[in-house]
């Protein structure tokens, strides 16, 4: 169980690095479970730290041999810290009062209620197993607010202490209402059960239609750009990108390449073009301190000389946390690459919300 809780770690800890905060958990664990017996925890932490290490050290060892690893570094350890560094302008108490504002909604405020304070009718009885919770709640919670940005998908770092939770609440209803009637008894099977619909129904919902959706398009009943567009809402202006995307997969050869100078680097996997850079996704570019900027731009131009792209798509309209404006502010905020449109490139097309750019011939310029 160790070696497992380990690996699990490991990989939480891949999925974003601040979550290696959750490798105390281990620890808790043992001394709660037996608090004397120091051979046996330390083994047990062991056991869960060689977890921890071989799951990351594969990982590291991957990206070395694909000579990958400064960059791994570089991104995780400083490009990224120094984001949340410059995102950090409000002020203690509007970061608090954002915060409380989320988790007074009603559906949170539930979920803690039932989450957090059900257990506690199990604190003597289970105290390892409550113990646990309340630390992987509260480590969930320092990580949510190390990052300062509390969007929904921030609070699902929480969810799985609060769905133990509350299964350990019904499993304490259930043992107080033992000797009840029959259909008392059944309060607590009914209450889980409504917790596993709770969280399982939208999930089987969402790929029921898009089964659904995926059968049409088989059939011949949807086109790949009305295929596509049935995600509209769940990535930044879906309805352009796949429109964007079909253009791009009829205009261009499999072997060209495109550039999305943007947020949006969907329209490269649906078209199947692949980008002339490693930046699939231009953060590094247009965010984060000068010296991140000036040597990722550095970096970006030279791998545009070396490798133009046939198509060059530039974000007009852009609802991202990080920045927010238009084609206009994104080239003005990087006039080498504006200066190689208007020399190289000419417009093809304009959606809503993005700007189409294609190599022009030799002698023909830009208008």
């Amino acid at each position: 169980m160790a070696l497992l809780a380990g690996v699990l770690l490991g990989l939480l800890t891949l999925f974003k690095p601040l979550y290696g905060l959750f490798c105390v958990l281990p620890p808790v664990y043992a001394l709660v479970s037996e608090p004397r017996a120091w051979r046996a925890n330390v083994t047990f932490v062991a056991t869960a730290a060689l977890g921890v290490l071989a799951t990351l050290g594969l990982f590291v060892l991957v990206f070395w041999l694909r000579g990958g690893l400064e960059a791994l570094v570089d991104i995780q350890f400083h490009f990224n810290p120094s984001v949340y560094q410059g995102t950090h302008q409000r002020s203690f108490a509007a970061s608090l009062h954002e915060l409380r504002a989320r988790l007074m909604e009603p559906h949170m405020l539930a979920l803690h209620v039932l989450g957090l304070v059900g257990p506690a009718w199990y604190a003597r009885s289970a105290r390892r197993e409550v113990t646990l919770l309340y630390t992987a709640y509260l480590v969930g919670f320092v990580s949510l607010c190390i990052q300062n940005k509390f969007y929904p998908y921030h609070f699902f770092i929480l969810l799985p202490a609060l769905f133990v939770g509350m299964g350990l609440a019904l499993q304490a209803t259930g043992e107080v209402l033992k000797e009840k009637p029959r259909a008392l008894r059944l309060l607590p099977r009914l209450g889980a059960l409504g917790l596993l619909g709770f969280g399982l129904f939208p999930l089987v919902l969402m790929m029921s239609m898009r089964a659904e959706d995926g059968l049409d398009y088989l059939n011949g009943e949807l086109s790949a750009v009305e295929y596509n567009a049935t995600f509209n809402g769940l990535d930044f202006y879906y309805e352009d990108i796949a429109a964007l995307a079909e253009h791009i997969t009829e205009s261009t050869a499999p072997e060209d390449t495109v550039l999305v100078y943007g947020f949006d680097a969907g329209i490269n996997f649906l078209s199947n073009r692949h980008s002339p850079t490693r930046f699939g996704f231009q953060y590094p570019l247009v965010v984060g301190t000068q010296e991140y900027k000036a040597r990722y731009r550095a970096e970006f131009l030279a791998a545009l000389e070396a490798h133009p792209p046939k198509l060059i798509v530039v974000a007009d309209r852009i609802d991202n946390n990080l920045y927010r404006g238009t084609s206009v502010t994104l080239l003005n905020d990087f006039p080498a690459l504006k200066e190689l449109l208007e020399r190289d490139y000419k417009p093809e097309a304009r959606t809503r919300h993005y700007l189409l750019f294609r190599r022009a011939s030799p002698g023909e310029a830009s208008r």
